[in-house]
């Protein structure tokens, strides 16, 4: 049996989640465990005596499960690294919530399982190293982290990927060895070339790259202003693509549909809403997020329609449909495409601290 959360239980604990912004604090070191945490999404640092000591991104993780069933405070400070979702149960609220979710409560156990499993293998380490058990634990994590994306970093330079893919896969890399690494105590100069570089023209770059580092880490913009600014430019492009998704959605109501194509439709109308009201409280991410969604219920639709095969005007606004909805996806991923990059570069300098 998986342990994924189904999707009706991930729907229905969206609707009870928090949303931390970035640089926002979720717990505090030292104080009690009353609450049991999911990060539905995100990424979040763990800081402990003000130091970042680790960084955990992705879907549906749980947080701090160990010190809330045994009762202890808070180890270590949870902040927000970027926008975060967050289930947050109290503690006479548990049991009855994984009762009701089958599907969590075996996550729950797997994650815990897992983290027993880390711990046998950190004591397995010690009984082999004995007092080097530390180092030697840290050359490992390195040398298996290295192993792991060093085929993903040499696509970043030979294949054609976006920027943003790029950083994303650059900023994972960072995030694991960060820790292992120290790398905020040591100190990066502009002439902080690796030794095997010889190539004058290539450390001339460097050197000219890590200056512009420099300035990007101590600059203050953020490129919060940009987006929004983006945004208007292209709001009524947005709202003429979403009065196209409208009649056609109206269209295909008018028409005898099959029960799959009525269902998809009711599908779709969230998504539709839930575009129009991130775009006039100009949350472009949030919009970009929910029209993505939107495309995945347009191209279910057009699937169903395509089956509809005695009916030609069905498909012909079906497809009319899925083609505005990836407009409109198109344009939102046009205006947010600058700060999600700028933003992750924000992130890879936080791990840096530069010497003049």
């Amino acid at each position: 049996m998986g342990s994924e959360i189904t999707g009706a239980h991930l729907a229905a604990l969206q609707r009870i989640a928090k949303t931390y912004s970035a640089g926002e604090m979720v717990c505090v070191e030292g104080e009690p465990t009353q609450d049991l945490m999911l990060m539905l999404k995100g990424s979040i640092e763990v800081v402990k005596d003000n130091e970042v000591i680790n960084t955990i991104r992705g879907s549906n993780i749980f947080l701090g499960h160990l010190a809330f069933f045994t009762n202890q405070r808070r180890t270590a400070s949870l902040r927000a690294k970027s926008r975060c979702e967050i289930v947050r149960v109290r503690e006479d609220k548990v049991t009855g919530l994984l009762s009701s979710m089958p599907s969590l409560s075996l996550k729950l156990i797997k994650d815990i399982a897992e983290m027993f499993l880390r711990k046998e293998e950190q004591i397995s380490r010690f009984q082999r190293f004995g007092g080097g058990a530390k180092d030697a634990m840290r050359a490992e994590g390195i040398a298996d982290l290295v192993a792991e994306y060093l085929p993903a970093l040499v696509a970043c330079s030979v294949c054609n990927l976006s920027e943003e893919h790029r950083l994303e896969i650059l900023l994972g890399f960072v995030d694991g060895v960060a820790s292992k690494l120290q790398l905020s105590e040591r100190g990066t100069r502009k002439d902080s070339i690796p030794a095997q570089i010889n190539n004058k023209a290539l450390k001339a770059a460097l050197n000219a790259g890590f200056g512009q580092m420099i300035r990007m880490k101590t600059s203050d913009e953020n490129g919060l202003d940009g987006v929004i600014e983006r945004g208007r430019e292209h709001a009524q492009e947005i709202s003429d693509t979403l009065s196209a998704i409208d009649t056609s959605t109206s269209a295909l109501a008018g028409e005898r549909v099959s029960l799959g194509i009525e269902s998809q439709l009711k599908k779709l109308l969230p998504n539709v809403m839930k575009v129009k009201k991130a775009v006039a409280s100009e949350e472009f991410e949030q919009a970009l997020d929910s029209a993505k969604s939107l495309c995945v219920e347009g191209a279910a639709l057009v699937r169903f329609s395509d089956a509809q095969r005695n009916d030609e005007l069905v498909r012909e606004e079906s497809a009319s449909l899925f083609a505005a909805c990836e407009n409109v996806s198109s344009i939102l991923e046009a205006v947010v495409h600058l700060d999600r990059a700028s933003a992750i570069k924000k992130q890879l300098l936080t791990y840096f601290r530069f010497e003049i």
